[in-house]
């Protein structure tokens, strides 16, 4: 197999979820979810309480603490906004790296040469943004942004001095290299199929210049840049008013080449099968019968919940989706992992009986 050509991951924005999307774009992957951010958040503001409480006078009587109380939490906005903090903590975890600010003593102290680092995140006005080193250049992924803005080496501090210049606080990501590219075509998972971009495409639309207009780079000749719209496997956009075919139909792939047919294949392989109906019963009473299981929502909301022990797991699957307004991803137990596979089951066969779940939106 010929090596893999480079591809650039890069998230759009999606709500105010910003701050997801610069940690993932950072690390080229789907590897964050508002569920991590949003319990993060809230370990934060726990500790945030408990020095408050500790270390001034009058305890939870103090000001501090009661002003802090009412306001809330301080490492998350209900419009899903989340502080350096957060971003921090999720990052060093994951992935043992830390985000010092290049306009602090300790990046200043080093006298450092910024292209020594392979990415950035910056914030402004709640926005959050990244830059990575990708295939020997720096690329500009903003979430706002259609598609990735290449920066060069030699125009990299320059640009951090524009974007600091501009109100923008800027950290570096420092301690060792960051996560490598996608070397196989199954690695390409990490993320829906539009977030990737061809890196030689990229820069054939652009001519090297940042911010290509226009049509030009949008790699609609991609079979990959298609996949995230409905592309059908006969090559054909699911806008397009001639039916698909149907699944015992033959499909005509002639005209295509084989990356393109193994792109198509793939995609197919990837599609989500639809999910079973299921109804949002009433609440049980409290019984032998019932069992509580509490529920982190995409939101950051807990909620506690009865359900029968031999319900589906499908039920409570339709009741988080009811409560976070779409499809979500639900894990448990620990270390977390995903439960998707015991949908079938009963709450009790799957050992819920008392778990607390997280949601993540899909």
């Amino acid at each position: 197999m010929p090596p893999l050509e480079t591809y650039i991951y890069h998230e759009r924005q999606s709500a105010a979820l910003c701050g997801q999307h610069a940690l993932n774009n950072l690390v080229q992957s789907a590897a964050f979810s508002p569920g991590q951010l949003a319990d993060a958040a809230a370990e934060l503001d726990r500790r945030e309480m408990a020095f408050l409480a500790e270390n001034t006078e009058g305890g939870t009587s103090n000001r501090d603490y009661l002003k802090r109380a009412r306001e809330g939490s301080g490492n998350v906005d209900d419009a899903g906004n989340f502080s350096i903090q957060v971003l921090r903590l999720v990052l060093e975890r994951r992935f043992d790296r830390s985000l010092p600010s290049v306009q602090g003593e300790e990046m200043k102290g080093k006298g450092q040469d910024l292209t020594t680092n392979e990415g950035f995140i910056l914030n402004r006005s709640n926005h959050w943004l990244a830059i990575r080193l990708v295939a020997g250049s720096f690329w500009v992924l903003d979430s706002l942004k259609e598609r990735p803005e290449i920066i060069s080496h030699f125009r990299l501090a320059a640009e951090i001095e524009a974007y600091t210049a501009q109100g923008y606080c800027v950290f570096a990501c420092a301690g060792g290299p960051l996560p490598t590219q996608p070397k196989e075509l199954w690695e390409l998972e990490r993320g829906r199929a539009e977030y990737w971009w061809k890196e030689a495409d990229l820069r054939a639309a652009g001519r090297g210049e940042k911010g290509a207009k226009g049509n030009a780079g949008r790699l609609d000749t991609d079979v990959w840049r298609n996949l995230g719209s409905g592309t059908r496997l006969d090559g054909g956009s699911a806008a397009s008013s001639t039916p698909a075919p149907a699944a015992a139909d033959v499909v005509d792939l002639t005209g295509l080449s084989e990356d393109e047919q193994m792109a198509l294949a793939l995609s197919a392989s990837l599609a989500p099968a639809p999910a079973p109906a299921a109804e949002v019963k009433p609440e049980p009473p409290a019984g032998d019968a019932a069992v509580r299981i509490q529920i982190r929502l995409p939101d950051g909301r807990r909620v506690v919940r009865r359900f029968l022990s031999a319900a589906a797991v499908e039920e409570i699957y339709a009741f988080v989706e009811g409560e976070a307004g779409g499809r979500v991803a639900l894990k448990a137990f620990f270390p977390p992992r995903d439960i998707g596979h015991l949908r079938s089951e009963t709450v009790e066969g799957a050992k819920l009986a008392g778990e607390a779940l997280t949601a993540a939106k899909l």
